[in-house]
């Protein structure tokens, strides 16, 4: 338009050149308004892009916390269980072996003892009971005060569970000990072992909780409540499934 406007004004022809330099501004404007359309939309996008990927890290950083949550709070394969969406979790386990640990004279102890340094000393000895269950792979269940339940055979179904709470019985005593001379603390714990069929399972929807239950649970609770401090009290049940090893038994 702009050639062809300049061609008629060499021919003089001024109304046709006029015209055909207004269609060519008018042609410049609207291209220009699609160009600054087209940017405005690129820019647009773009915002929307980055929004969106702002949006996905933060997902998949919440989703991160969730799981290390999960981990932290229910066995590793429970909560990957829960994450697949499955409902209702709850397992029977035709044998398993189960250990209740308590400090003998916590209540004394609690009142002499400042409420922070209290809770300071028992999350640190109970930290050093979770890297055992670790070492012995056992799976601590929970803490109830200075209690602290530990299952093995459960949620993973294994032969040898009795030598693995076996294990761990022996380490928490050694680290009783060590504990005590480290913070200066008469600490003793009294120690109950059982084996025998549990029922195991998710409990809660807003708070989720693993637990585990059955005789077997109350009379490893039993063998812990009526044992004496600093040794091992076990149930004959226990003893038969540990079968022959280097464990020393005492009736």
């Amino acid at each position: 338009r702009k050639s062809l406007s300049d061609a008629l004004a060499e021919q003089l022809r001024w109304e046709e050149s006029a015209m055909e330099f207004r269609k060519y501004h008018d042609l410049e404007r609207k291209v220009q308004s699609e160009a600054a359309t087209l940017q405005a939309q690129q820019i647009e996008n773009r915002r929307k892009v980055d929004e969106a990927e702002r949006d996905r890290q933060v997902k998949i950083a919440q989703h991160k916390v969730t799981v290390q949550l999960l981990h932290k709070t229910l066995p590793p394969s429970i909560a990957q269980r829960l994450m697949d969406g499955e409902h209702n979790i709850a397992d029977k386990y035709d044998s398993a072996s189960i250990l209740f640990a308590d400090i003998v004279g916590f209540t004394p102890i609690s009142a002499r003892t400042e409420p922070r340094k209290m809770v300071e000393l028992l999350n640190n000895l109970f930290t050093r009971f979770d890297k055992l269950t670790l070492d012995c792979k056992v799976e601590r269940i929970k803490t109830i005060g200075d209690a602290y339940m530990v299952v093995a055979g459960v949620p993973e179904a294994c032969e040898d569970h009795a030598l693995r709470i076996a294990r761990f019985a022996v380490a928490i005593e050694e680290e009783a000990k060590q504990f005590s001379d480290d913070y200066n603390e008469p600490i003793q714990f009294r120690v109950g072992i059982n084996t025998g069929e549990v029922v195991a399972a998710v409990v809660g929807e807003s708070k989720f909780a693993y637990d585990v239950w059955g005789d077997s649970v109350n009379t490893a609770s039993r063998m812990e409540s009526h044992g004496e401090a600093g040794k091992i009290h076990c149930s004959e049940e226990f003893m038969k499934a540990l079968g022959n090893s280097s464990f020393h038994f005492i009736e």
